[in-house]
Formats: structure tokens, sequence, C-alpha cells
């Protein structure tokens, strides 16, 4: 009887916590749609609208909007952090790693999906968000770090020998990024591999 009682509790408890993230889940796909959209700032009002909830759920979740806007964008960096990290970790080279780094990354602005998402942190409205600059600096040096150490592993391996890491991932970070925001506005329209096999040819001759 007590093991019944107990898997009755835990299956209630799996049931809570999954709908609390399909609530917390559709509330951000919301937001993506509506501030991705630009054209101003977004009401909570037309997000959860636009999710089908109210106040309460909202609230349940998210303090405000702007903490709504840094979750997803820590979502979004972590989710990101995760696939260079694991496409750095595959390579067998330093270079090919720094590589895999840079492939990684800029595909964001060539994936229609990713791009959507990505439009919503170019919006106007999002520069706005308190405390966003902060969290985007810790951002790009958690996303730095992962390319200098592709970087030491091909000055450790031979790979890439005349490599200064640190200077190296700071210009290829921002040259990478500024191809994806680009892209992510409609002003950059080249093929994928000719910007990638630039910034390649550029920095890891």
């Amino acid at each position: 009887m007590g093991q019944k009682v107990t898997e009755t509790v835990d299956e209630r408890a799996v049931f809570a916590e999954e709908r609390l993230r399909a609530e917390r889940d559709t509330i951000m796909r919301a937001a993506h749609r509506l501030i991705g959209r630009g054209g101003g700032s977004t009401p909570i009002e037309d997000i959860l609208r636009e999710a089908r909830v109210n106040r309460r759920i909202f609230y349940r979740h998210f303090k405000s909007k702007d903490e709504l806007i840094l979750q997803m964008q820590r979502l979004a960096a972590g989710t990101l952090g995760a696939a260079l990290r694991s496409a750095v970790d595959a390579a067998e080279t330093g270079r090919a790693a720094a590589i895999a780094w840079i492939d990684t990354f800029l595909s964001i602005g060539w994936d229609e999906r990713r791009a959507r998402e990505g439009r919503t942190f170019v919006a106007p409205e999002v520069g706005l968000v308190a405390g966003i600059a902060e969290a985007l600096e810790n951002i790009h040096d958690e996303h730095r770090r992962i390319l200098v150490d592709a970087l030491s592993g091909g000055v450790a391996d031979g790979s890439l020998p005349a490599s200064q890491p640190e200077r190296d991932a700071f210009a290829i970070h921002a040259v990478v990024l500024r191809c994806v925001d680009m892209r992510t506005r409609g002003r950059l329209r080249r093929p994928f591999s000719d910007v990638r096999d630039e910034i390649v040819d550029l920095f890891l001759p």
C-alpha cells in the first residue's frame, strides 16, 4: 500500500513539473514570435494573449517581461554553448575544433528556425532590458572560452602553431557574431559556405 502511495505522489510530482515546463515553453515561444517581428515594445498582454495564458500563470514563472527575455537569452545561449562544446570536443585536431566552432556558431544565421529565434534578440526592445548588456557579455565570454580551448589545442598539437588563442578567439567571435547578426537582419545574402570559408581562410590559414 505504502509503495502505491509513493508511486502516486511521484507521478503527480512529475506531472506537475511537466505542466510547469509546458507553461514556460508556451510563454517563451509566444514571446519569440511577437518580439521577433519587431516594430516596437511588446506588451505583456500581447504575450499572454498569444500564449493563451493568464497573468497568474505568467507571474508564476517570471517576475517581469525583462526577466522573461533574460531567461530566453540564457536558454538560447546555453543550447548554443552545449552545441559548441560538443562540436569542439568531437574534432581530432585543434584547427578542426576551431573550424567546428565557426561552423556551429555561424550556422545559426542560415538555419531558418534558429534565425527566427535570433531575430528576437536583435529586436530594439531587447536592447533596453535591464541587465541585458552584462548578461550578453557573460554569454559571449563563455562562448569565446570554448574557442580559446580549441585554439589552444591547435597550438599544442601543432595544427595552429602561430595562433594566439585569446586574441584570435576575440577576433573570430566578433566576425562570426557580426555575420550572424547581419544574416538575421536580412543584410547578408551570401551562401553559408562562402562566408564560412572566408572566415576560415582569414583566421586559420
